[in-house]
């Protein structure tokens, strides 16, 4: 006898496919990056879509035309747009990956882990 079974039908079958689609959807969240620029193009970074800084170009002629305080100022900016960038790529690049007919498709992140929770505790969300 199949242990999925015995434990209570296909409710293990149903999980393992969550943890499938879950895990995809983590590897296209972690594949996504997005790049600012700031200062009229001196200020030039690249982040992941979970915030990891992982490239900043400074323009030399930067120095000249900002203070510390300023400059600090447009990283941040420039960091802030990116990772949000990034996210959004991150999220269409999932929904893409969805059938038409998911559920949630206007919240690929968590809408569709939800909507399955949902659906196996017997709630109905719409």
């Amino acid at each position: 006898m199949d242990s999925k079974q015995t434990i209570g039908g296909g409710w293990l079958d149903d999980l393992e496919r969550i943890e499938r689609q879950t895990r995809k959807a983590q590897q296209l969240f972690d594949a996504g990056t997005g790049t600012a620029e700031a200062a009229d193009g001196l200020i030039e970074v690249t982040v992941t879509a979970r915030g990891e800084l992982t490239k900043l170009f400074l323009d030399p002629r930067v120095y000249r035309d900002l203070g510390a305080g300023e400059l600090a100022e447009e990283i941040v900016a420039a960091v802030n747009n990116a990772h949000r960038d990034a996210e959004q790529r991150a999220v269409r690049a999932f929904a893409e990956q969805l059938p038409v007919d998911w559920p949630d498709r206007d919240d690929p992140a968590f809408g569709p882990f939800l909507a399955e929770l949902d659906r196996l505790q017997g709630r109905n969300r719409r």
